[in-house]
């Protein structure tokens, strides 16, 4: 082999040598670039695994969640109106109504309606006729029996017509309170009226206002014509009793001139078979009460009634009960009975 032969295997030589370097160099990159993908995947992956949650750690129990309730709706206060208690049943078995525009009736318990009857029936067996009304005057609820059986209202009546005095003439600037009646004034007479229950005292307001708008008051408040205007103790229902002491719960709440003097009348009230049947009740009772026993000063009129208004807490309470029962002190309890009862019943109303 002579010279420039063995430079052309020399260069054969090195020729292979720089391929194999070279391509030993193509594939130490190609090995790397491999290895640093495997590398990224696997970092990758394994950020993926650290941040990885099972998906039962999502996993909720019935018991555990509660889905947001709506807000319950605040019941507004509901005053029934005379039209309302003008729709009521006449029904003699005690009964529970709503007023309210789409309000349920509520139901009175087995227990509440023979309690009802039983302190009835021990008026009625002493020959008497009993109609009653109970009705809460913030939600329009409440219970009646023979709501127009027309009996003796005796001195009951005095209280409503002190207020017709003060809406139709005393607010009006007809009279005032210090204007002389006979030999008295508006002011004595109605307070020996209402507070006392004084018979001549009603007369005396009677023969100077009865006849000056009465009537019209009265129709007003949707009164019929059962009602006798011209009598100054008259014949009424437990009906016309509330929707005469409903115009008195207004009145009294009202910003009229006279509204605090007359519920000063109502709330000092002598007698009160109301305030006495709910003491120890936490109560307080603003109320006219009429008693009479015609069999003792030959009348065939008897009765024994009243109305009120009555507040416990935030409730008020119209509560009217008529009796043509003749007044006996030994009857008081069986009378009270019943308006305990009554107002006992009011916690179903709800």
């Amino acid at each position: 082999m002579n010279l420039s032969q063995h430079i052309v295997s020399e260069k054969g030589s090195f020729g292979r040598f720089v391929v194999s370097a070279a391509g030993l160099a193509v594939a130490l990159v190609v090995g790397l670039f491999v290895l640093g993908t495997l590398s990224g995947c696997s970092t990758e992956a394994a950020e993926t695994e650290e941040v990885f949650i099972p998906s039962q750690a999502f996993t909720v129990t019935e018991k555990e969640y509660t889905p947001p309730q709506p807000k319950k709706k605040k019941e507004t206060n509901y005053t029934p109106t005379s039209k309302d208690l003008s729709k009521l049943s006449n029904q003699a078995d005690p009964y529970a109504f709503a007023t309210r525009s789409g309000d349920k009736a509520p139901e009175l318990s087995k227990d509440t309606l023979s309690t009802l009857k039983a302190s009835t029936k021990t008026l009625t067996d002493k020959g008497c006729n009993v109609g009653y009304l109970l009705v809460n005057l913030k939600t329009g609820r409440g219970i009646a029996s023979n709501i127009d059986e027309r009996v003796f209202g005796a001195s009951a009546i005095k209280a409503p017509f002190v207020l017709f005095i003060c809406e139709e003439l005393l607010d009006k600037g007809e009279t005032t309170l210090d204007a002389k009646v006979g030999g008295s004034t508006v002011q004595k007479l109605a307070e020996a009226a209402v507070i006392k229950s004084d018979n001549d005292a009603n007369t005396a307001l009677h023969n100077a206002f009865g006849y000056s708008g009465w009537d019209e008051w009265l129709t007003k408040l949707g009164i019929g014509s059962g009602f006798n205007r011209e009598q100054r103790t008259p014949f009424y229902t437990a009906r016309e009793s509330a929707l005469m002491w409903l115009e008195m719960y207004r009145y009294i709440n009202s910003d009229a001139e006279h509204a605090s003097w007359m519920k000063s009348l109502i709330s000092d009230t002598e007698v009160s078979f109301m305030r006495h049947a709910l003491q120890g009740e936490g109560v307080k009772v603003m109320n006219k009460a009429g008693w009479y026993n015609g069999a003792k000063y030959d009348s065939d009129d008897s009765g024994w009634c009243e109305a009120g208004i009555i507040t416990k807490g935030k409730e008020a309470y119209l509560l009217t009960l008529m009796t043509d029962l003749p007044y006996e002190g030994e009857d008081e309890y069986v009378y009270e009975e019943l308006i305990r009862n009554l107002f006992a019943a009011r916690s179903e109303l709800k």
